[in-house]
């Protein structure tokens, strides 16, 4: 009995104990949310930026994408209607100047302009401008003469001061903002766009221009499909210059001084707040794709207030809701909590194999504190197991992704949990890649190893002061991030990393050397200067070393192929002779290889060669897959080297030729046949040997040749023959026409020589055969 009694007082207590335990807890609850309240109030406004900043980027990215396309398509219609050197076209020849004047080129080329212009609304005007005259086509106001003589009364529409700053500029591609035209253009906002011809020539030798001028307005409605009146859209580009703005005030005259300008030079896209005349803008931006351009959005602080209110009282009345439940749910705990803590540790002392006898509540729950403490050691053990794996991904963030996620020492502090600790302020990037056909062949797991052996290998060369953490990033190239006091035995000897890497895989490896930098914010863009410096690697082949003077000195060395490259290339697809083809081909491969030129070069050469066999084989109507222009374009990206790209290129030309060979060799005696009945049907038409050849797709070398060898005269003394038969016909049948009609419908207009020939043909004149056939 009094046995029963002491165990009832001591579960008493023990209720006791617990109730007071949470009445301090319900104290701390609620002191804890209250804190938690005020912190979520007092940083709303940064999380609302960050929801405004992706709702802007959306925005930023529909612009980008419609200025893009717009731009894009506006740059391909000028090049390929007026820039391009290979395009048979009048603004050749007007530019050259040997048609003076030339109404039906004129007309051409007016046509071409006002048909574009009109066709795209934002196109305020687009100039074609002859220097060697100062003549000026203008889709508006058509010819004009003289254009830059101030006496000419088309002053007054024509605006001849772009024309004259693009003349005198050595750029061959030139952008003219607003702000630069107000003094020509000062009733409306024009943006120009401007190409001195030809391309790639001194200021001296051009000989015209083409210039588009945009309307900034017009551009700026084309681009915004949204109707919000709360923002100002802009374009500025690299050097600041506001390229377009609406038509409010944020973003008038230039923006070299706008407090933004820093921030936003040094990242792609994003979102600040900054004062602008006296008041708070949100300001949001994003790169262009093909321009060196930012797309800018500026919202006024107001209209962010107004949100941040809302959420605010929205936040607050959930966190009173809250604390209301917490306080109810408190209440119910403390009325009925022992037996589900009875519960509980029933449950815990199963799955932890525990035995709670003779214990209050108190006691055990430590007890399970030090179970799961236990369990948090094994888990640390886990964690240090998986150590190389966390290293991986948190390089990779730094790197590929830029996702820093704090100071300079809070990054410092979460690698060392990964087991990197950079001690020094200097850094840079070393990328290393494999080539891709040595690695053919080997399985997944021969690769992984062949991988982390050289990552070893690269990782071991640097101790001392220097150290360094290598990653894989793709299947064959490897990342290494070097920590180090000083570059300078770093970059001494370069080669002998490069050289330790393909002795100790064996394998043809390139490896590419950043600049340092001092900050690890930094090491993002210095990836991907080395990405850009293996690009090399497709100009130069394998076992080759890039460094920042390397490319340097390659991207400037300044010697370019002259234009009559490409048009000797052109006119041996229009012979299609194999030897000539392939020695020219060989030509601008050994330039390429030989010559000092950028990545880029190469690739726009390569481009247009392309681009020329495409234009020979659709010309030809040639049917082969192989020569397919989508085809040819995609079997060119997938070219690992120049050299590849020059193996591929020769096979081309040889299936050309033989295509051209195989078709010559096809044509027969009904094919000339068919040339002879075209000739005879069309003979009151102007018919020579161009024309002819022409319609039938065939060289007129080759068409005098085959028609010689089949009909057993020649071409000229084939057509002459039988329009003097049609003429003979016309003077005995059409009494109505006199002799100089009937010479005139045949395409003789000159009389005499007209008579001559008859004579000789019928041995009379024509005149004395109207007579002798008068009956």
């Amino acid at each position: 009995m009094p046995h029963k009694k002491t165990q009832r007082w001591t579960v008493l207590f023990n209720r006791n104990q617990y109730r007071k335990m949470l009445v301090l807890y319900s104290a701390f609850a609620i002191f804890v949310i209250g804190i938690i309240t005020l912190i979520l109030i007092s940083y709303f406004n940064k999380t609302l930026s960050k929801e405004i900043n992706i709702s802007n980027k959306r925005f930023l990215t529909q612009v980008q994408i419609a200025a893009d396309t717009r731009l894009a398509n506006l740059q391909s219609f000028i090049f390929e209607r007026f820039v391009s050197i290979n395009r048979e076209n009048s603004i050749n020849t007007f530019l050259s100047g040997s048609a003076t004047f030339d109404p039906a080129m004129i007309v051409d080329l007016y046509g071409i302009v006002s048909d574009y212009a009109q066709h795209n609304n934002f196109i305020d005007s687009i100039y074609i401008y002859r220097i060697s005259d100062d003549t000026l086509i203008s889709s508006r106001e058509g010819v004009v003469f003289n254009a830059s003589d101030p006496d000419n009364y088309n002053q007054r529409y024509i605006k001849v001061d772009p024309i004259q700053k693009v003349m005198a500029s050595n750029d061959n591609v030139y952008w003219n903002s607003p702000r630069e035209n107000s003094k020509v253009w000062s009733d409306r906002p024009v943006l120009t766009l401007a190409y001195s011809l030809p391309l790639y020539k001194s200021a001296a030798e051009k000989t015209g221009a083409v210039i588009v001028n945009i309307d900034e307005q017009r551009f700026l409605e084309a681009i915004n499909q949204y109707t919000r009146m709360d923002y100002d859209l802009g374009i500025i580009n690299q050097a600041g210059d506001i390229l377009a703005h609406s038509d409010k005030n944020a973003l008038n005259g230039t923006a070299h001084d706008l407090p933004f300008m820093n921030e936003m030079a040094e990242r792609k896209e994003g979102f600040t707040t900054v004062q602008l005349d006296g008041h708070m803008q949100g300001v949001s931006w994003i790169s262009s794709t093909i321009h060196n351009w930012k797309y800018i959005s500026v919202t006024p602080i107001e209209a962010l207030n107004k949100q941040l209110s809302v959420a605010k009282q929205f936040a607050v009345a959930i966190l009173i809701a809250v604390v209301l439940f917490t306080l109810a749910g408190l209440r119910i705990i403390t009325k009925n909590v022992h037996k589900p803590i009875r519960q509980l540790m029933n449950t815990a002392a199963g799955k932890f194999n525990l035995s709670y006898d003779n214990m209050n509540e108190i006691t055990f729950i430590d007890k399970v504190i030090t179970s799961l403490s236990s369990k948090m050691e094994e888990m640390e053990g886990t964690i240090q197991h998986n150590q190389p794996v966390i290293r991986h991904k948190m390089l990779f963030d730094l790197l590929i992704n830029g996702d820093y996620g704090g100071t300079e020492e809070e990054i410092r502090e979460k690698l060392k949990v990964a087991g990197v600790e950079w001690k020094h302020d200097g850094f840079l990037i070393m990328a290393t890649e494999i080539q891709p056909k040595e690695l053919v062949g080997l399985s997944p797991k021969q690769r992984e190893f062949v991988i982390f052996t050289l990552m070893e290998a690269i990782d071991g060369y640097f101790t001392g002061e220097s150290s360094c953490r290598s990653i894989s990033v793709s299947q064959n190239r490897i990342v290494s991030v070097v920590n180090f006091d000083s570059s300078e035995k770093i970059l001494r000897e370069p080669h002998l990393l490069l050289e330790l890497c393909n002795e100790h895989a064996g394998l043809k490896c390139n490896m590419a050397i950043s600049e340092h930098t001092p900050q690890i914010s930094g090491l993002q863009h210095m990836y991907k200067q080395t990405d850009h410096y293996l690009q090399y690697g497709f100009i130069c082949g394998y076992g080759r070393l890039f460094t920042p003077d390397l490319v340097r000195q390659q991207e400037n060395g300044g010697k370019y192929m002259e234009p009559d490259v490409f048009d000797e290339l052109l006119s041996h697809l229009k012979t299609s002779k194999k030897t000539q083809l392939t020695n020219q081909l060989t030509y601008i491969f050994n330039f390429l290889q030989e010559e000092k030129v950028s990545y880029m070069y190469v690739q726009n050469i390569l481009m247009q060669v392309l681009t020329i066999f495409s234009h020979a084989v659709q010309e030809r109507r040639i049917e082969d897959s192989e020569l397919d222009k989508h085809t040819m374009l995609a079997k060119l990206r997938e070219m690992e080297s120049l050299e590849d790209c020059r193996q591929w290129f020769l096979s081309l030309a040889a299936r050309y030729t033989e295509w051209m060979s195989a078709r010559v060799s096809s044509i027969d005696e009904q094919f000339v046949a068919n040339i002879s009945q075209y000739i005879v049907d069309n003979i009151d038409k102007d018919i020579s040997l161009n024309s002819v050849a022409e319609q039938f797709h065939i060289t007129a070398n080759y068409l005098s040749k085959i028609f010689k060898e089949s009909t057993g005269v020649n071409f000229s003394s084939f057509v002459t023959g039988h329009k003097l038969q049609k003429a003979r016909e016309l003077l005995i049948n059409d009494k109505k026409m006199n002799i100089t009609d009937v010479a005139n419908s045949l395409g003789y207009y000159n009389l005499p020589y007209f008579s001559m020939l008859f004579k000789e043909k019928y041995g009379v004149t024509p005149v004395k055969f109207r007579k002798e056939h008068a009956g």
